[in-house]
């Protein structure tokens, strides 16, 4: 069975939003320029005003004053091809582990998402997001007593926690 033209991009743009949030959402003090960077190739001018969110909090300096490592979990991706632009929603949490335990929120975001002419090594889908709108819910500490949601001591700085089982509970 072949897929239609249509439905292989549905999956293209659900994975562009995917790596996406994995970029922007997750990263450490050696991981956040890198990941910031191949994020704002992925997203249009949007992007500008996501990155000075980040600057006016000063998040790199942040990082690394108080050794946070931050790891998302997507929960699910919906895709509409049938708008005009083609639009769609995002559902994750980020975690954020310091050495006292972890801070969680999940995480919905509205978006649309357009075609490039083109596309690029940076940009392998050839597609923009536009209109990133998103709801934040409550954070929800961890401070370490609960080891099903510790994190282990053994894992990879740079690895985002997408497959991490773990339900934090604050649906």
């Amino acid at each position: 069975m072949s897929l239609s033209a249509s439905d292989m991009r549905q999956y293209e743009y659900m994975n562009h939003v995917k790596t996406f949030v994995t970029h922007w959402y997750a990263f450490d003090e050696s991981s956040y320029e890198k990941n910031i960077s191949l994020a704002l190739n992925l997203i249009g001018n949007k992007g500008k005003e996501l990155l000075n969110e980040y600057n006016d909090v000063n998040m790199l300096n942040s990082l690394i004053q108080k050794n946070i490592r931050y790891g998302v979990r997507i929960k699910d991706v919906k895709i509409n091809t049938q708008t005009i632009p083609v639009s769609g929603k995002i559902i994750f949490t980020q975690t954020g582990y310091r050495a006292r335990g972890s801070i969680s929120r999940n995480i919905e975001a509205e978006f649309t998402i357009y075609d490039m002419l083109s596309r690029s090594e940076e940009n392998a889908h050839g597609a923009k997001i536009e209109d990133w709108i998103v709801r934040y819910s409550e954070p929800v500490e961890n401070n370490g007593a609960n080891t099903s949601q510790a994190t282990s001591p053994g894992k990879n700085e740079n690895q985002s926690e997408t497959s991490k089982p773990t339900d934090h509970g604050t649906e």
